[in-house]
C-alpha cells in the first residue's frame, strides 16, 4: 500500500465511510494477512472446549470488496481482544469476479483454514462474506472430517432475506448474487442450517442500509430465540458502517460474551451451582 494513499486515508473522518471504502477499492492488496493477539494465552486443559492454539478471527469481505475495507476494525480490534483469541486472519477469496457459488467460496476458506492448522474459528463476515462463513459453519459442521470447529459467525449487513438488487441480469453472472435473491431456495435452506447450529450467530445492521435492507438482514425465528444477538446501528450505511466506532464496539462485545460459552459443559455447571445468593444486599443501580 503507497504510505501517501494511506495517509490520505487516515485523514479523512469516519463519517466519509463510503469515500475510505472506494479509496480501499483503488489500493487494497488481494492477499491474506494474519495479525497476532498480543493477549493470547493457550487455554488451560479442562477449561476451554478451544484447543492450544485458541480461536482464530477470520474476516471475510462481501462481493466485489477487498480485504483491506477491514483495516481499522482490525487495530481496534487488537487493543483489546480477549486472550483466547489466537489471531485474526483477514482473507481474500481467488477468482471471485468469476461468479462463483457460496458453497465454492466458503471452500476456498476451508482449504486456507486446513493449511494454516486452524482447526477452532470464529467469523466477522460483511455483507455476503457473513453467508460464506455460514456457508463454512454449515460444511464442516456435515463434513467432520475437516477437524474444524466453527465458535462464533457475526454478520453485517448480511442479506439472510435476500436483498433487492440480487436481480437480473447481476443473478445471470453470478451464482452467489442469484443465491442471495429475496426468496430464494438457497436461503430458506441456510435458514434452517442456522437454526440447528451450535455456533453462535449475530447480526449487526446499519439503519440506513440502501444495499440490503436491515429488515432482511437477519432471521426473525433466530433472532426470537435468542434476542441479544441483533445490533442496529444508527445513522450509517451498507459500506461505511466497518468504519464507526459504535461497530468496533459492538465487536468487542460479542467476543467478550462469547468467553463464556467456551467453556466446558461440566465446568459451566459448577461455577453456576458455586454461585450464591447475596443476603441483605440491596442493589446500587437506579
Amino acid at each position: 500500500m503507497s504510505s501517501s494513499w494511506q495517509t490520505i486515508l487516515n485523514l479523512l473522518p469516519l463519517d466519509l465511510g463510503s469515500v475510505k471504502h472506494s479509496l480501499q477499492w483503488v489500493i487494497s492488496e488481494s492477499k491474506d494477512k494474519f495479525y497476532s493477539n498480543p493477549n493470547f494465552r493457550p487455554p488451560e486443559d479442562g477449561r476451554s472446549v478451544l484447543g492450544k492454539k485458541g480461536m482464530v478471527l477470520y474476516l471475510i469481505h462481501g462481493t466485489a470488496d477487498y480485504p483491506d475495507v477491514f483495516n481499522e476494525l482490525i487495530g481496534n480490534l487488537l487493543l483489546k481482544l480477549p486472550s483466547y483469541v489466537y489471531g485474526i486472519r483477514n482473507v481474500t477469496l481467488e477468482k471471485r469476479f468469476q461468479g462463483l457459488s457460496i458453497e465454492e467460496q466458503a471452500r476456498q476458506i476451508i482449504g486456507k483454514m486446513k493449511a494454516n492448522g486452524d482447526t477452532d474459528v470464529g467469523f466477522i463476515g460483511h455483507s455476503r462474506g457473513g453467508l460464506d462463513a455460514q456457508r463454512v459453519d454449515a460444511i464442516v459442521t456435515k463434513e467432520k472430517e475437516h477437524n474444524i470447529r466453527v465458535h462464533l459467525v457475526t454478520n453485517v449487513c448480511t442479506p439472510y432475506q435476500g436483498s433487492y438488487l440480487a436481480i437480473r441480469p447481476l443473478t445471470s453472472a453470478s451464482d452467489s448474487v442469484a443465491q442471495m435473491a429475496i426468496g430464494a431456495d438457497y436461503l430458506e435452506e441456510v435458514e434452517k442450517e442456522v437454526m440447528q447450529s451450535s455456533a453462535a450467530y449475530y447480526f449487526i445492521l446499519a439503519r440506513n442500509d440502501y444495499i440490503v435492507e436491515p429488515t432482511k438482514c437477519y432471521l426473525p425465528k433466530y433472532v426470537e430465540q435468542h434476542p441479544d444477538s441483533v445490533f442496529v446501528i444508527e445513522n450509517t450505511g451498507h459500506l461505511e458502517i466497518i468504519y464507526k466506532e459504535f461497530f468496533f464496539r459492538r465487536c468487542h462485545t460479542i467476543l467478550e460474551k462469547l468467553e463464556s460459552s467456551l467453556k466446558p459443559r461440566n465446568l459451566a455447571t459448577e461455577e453456576m451451582h458455586e454461585e450464591k445468593p447475596l443476603i441483605g444486599v440491596t442493589s446500587s443501580y437506579a
